[in-house]
């Protein structure tokens, strides 16, 4: 799951959409697998229940009810299928799905964790803090990494969300951060990705503590020169 935040107008849905053009002409030159996407509005909707109808109806054409569809698609993502397609879906307007229970909001990004649903969740809101503010643990937990847990520094960032800027973490000290935890980065890529693991060598992870040792010292140099009538002398 991706949970994709900012003010309105900054193009977070442009931006998505150009992802998945460019996607989609890669599925016609057969250099990735095909796939659905499908996309759904909070805004375009009465009842929050009315996501289940709408992802139901554009993924296979059937007409059910909430309570049905509901069903139906907790069965699709959860039972291994033959020849089964992955499925992209878009959710815009994410915070307008909420409900007392949250029942909505868990079911979307909890489907995608299991073990045959072939499911990509990708999640946008106005709310910047919706995670935190908004959802109860057993919602916001779906959306937590280890891996991207450690990486932040204090319990306020326990969760990863795309900003146009990451302003909670110094970018001088991102390098930094990212060697020391090469061991649980290893981790990762060896259960997520073991294609990606092999090219991350060991004199890949020497270049990459060069290059934040340059960066630190950079970092520190900007810092020394911040403050009225400061110099790097000083």
């Amino acid at each position: 799951c991706m949970y994709i935040s900012g003010v309105p107008g900054t193009g977070k849905t442009a931006t998505v959409h150009e992802v998945m053009r460019c996607l989609q002409h890669a599925t016609d030159m057969d250099e990735i697998a095909h796939f659905h996407f499908i996309e759904i509005n909070g805004m375009k909707m009465t009842d929050p229940h009315q996501a289940y109808v709408q992802i139901l109806q554009k993924l296979t054409g059937q007409k059910a009810t909430a309570d049905h569809a509901a069903a139906l698609l907790e069965k699709r993502f959860s039972n291994p299928a033959p020849r089964k397609e992955s499925t992209v879906l878009l959710v815009d307007e994410l915070d307008l799905l909420w409900t007392r229970k949250q029942n909505v909001m868990y079911n979307l990004f909890d489907w995608p964790t299991r073990r045959h649903a072939r499911l990509v969740v990708l999640t946008i809101a106005n709310t910047m803090d919706l995670p935190e503010r908004i959802m109860i643990n057993r919602v916001a937990s779906r959306l937590v990494a280890p891996l991207f847990a450690d990486f932040c520094e204090d319990e306020a960032h326990q969760t990863l969300l795309l900003h146009t800027e990451v302003c909670w973490l110094s970018r001088g000290r991102v390098l930094a951060r990212f060697v020391e935890l090469k061991e649980k980065i290893e981790e990762f890529l060896q259960t997520r990705n073991r294609a990606l693991s092999e090219q991350v060598t060991e004199s890949f992870w020497i270049k990459t503590a060069y290059l934040a040792d340059i960066f630190s010292l950079y970092n520190e140099t900007n810092k020394r020169l911040q403050g009225v009538e400061s110099n790097i002398l000083q």
